[in-house]
């Protein structure tokens, strides 16, 4: 499988889409809508410490890797 499929069923609105939503809703943006409707005291402004992203067929090959582990674990 490649990761151009992936990314067709994944990648989420266009630009477009999101002004569009935005207008309707009453937003100017994206950034608007969220100012709008979620509290400050839940909002996380620093940045995350995340590794870098993986590609689909990694994930789905760590995955693997890691019910073959729990299949053993769990077999009498």
């Amino acid at each position: 499988m490649s990761a151009a499929p992936f990314v067709r069923r994944h990648i989420g609105p266009s630009p477009e889409d999101i002004e569009k939503m935005a207008r309707i809703v009453g937003a100017e943006s994206l950034d608007d809508l969220i100012d709008q409707t979620v509290p400050e005291s839940i909002r996380l402004r620093a940045s995350l410490n995340l590794p870098a992203a993986r590609s689909e067929e990694a994930a789905l090959r760590d995955l693997r890797q890691i019910m073959e582990r729990e299949r053993s674990c769990a077999s009498p």
